[in-house]
């Protein structure tokens, strides 16, 4: 079976979930796929600027993230020793008019943005469901995927939109090489510590310390 797009949105993340929300308020048919069907419980993000900010109050929910977040208001970089390599504040309001860095609990955004795309018409987020494999045409690309059923279906578009994270599938399909960011995240250690997130039981404080270490 075939169903037909204009777009096609890989991974149900928060860029994921953006893209297609920006899709469903320009009123663009489209359709995002992601292989868990559960949010994670854990953040694999923490930080985002004021460009964010920008376009999350481009889809309505600006001031609801906001409720969830802490802007920083210092950064400091340091050694191995201890030693500090850069420190400056950071609680400033950048060109978008928003913070430009702002701590959140990503489960709590994502659980916002997923109520967005379903509350909109014409874009869907369907869980549980992996791409498989990508071709593409002289018209279309093809996404061969896999329902949490087991079943199989091709999703049809004229856009495919990847936000599949850093082990891409769409990337390994195309061929398109990535960095090797394994081997450079183990150079760096870092500890946030944000103020009491509405509804949260943790203690946070608006500083964050990042520590340099040697990568090997």
């Amino acid at each position: 079976m075939t169903r037909n797009y204009e777009v096609v949105v890989i991974g149900g993340g928060p860029v994921g979930t953006v893209a297609l929300a920006l899709l469903g308020h320009a009123g663009i048919h489209a359709v995002g796929i992601e292989r868990d069907v559960d949010l994670w419980s854990q953040a694999r993000a923490v930080h985002f600027d004021g460009e964010t900010m920008r376009a999350l109050q481009g889809i309505g929910i600006g001031d609801q993230v906001l409720a969830r977040c802490r802007p920083m208001t210092n950064v400091r970089m340091e050694n191995e020793a201890g030693e500090t390599l850069m420190a400056q504040p950071t609680g400033q309001r950048g060109p978008q008019a928003w913070h430009d860095d702002v701590m959140f609990h990503q489960p709590e955004v994502d659980a916002l943005l997923r109520a967005e795309v379903e509350r909109l018409p014409g874009v869907e987020l369907r869980l549980g469901t992996t791409l498989v494999g990508l071709e593409q045409d002289d018209r279309r690309a093809h996404c061969r995927v896999q329902n949490a059923d087991g079943t199989s279906e091709v999703l049809a578009a004229r856009w495919v939109i990847g936000c599949d994270g850093a082990w891409s599938t769409v990337r390994g399909l195309l061929g398109i090489p990535s960095r090797a960011w394994a081997r450079m995240i183990r150079g760096w250690s870092s500890t946030v510590v944000c103020a009491t997130a509405p509804g949260s039981p943790a203690t946070w404080s608006s500083s964050a310390t990042t520590r340099a270490l040697p990568c090997g």
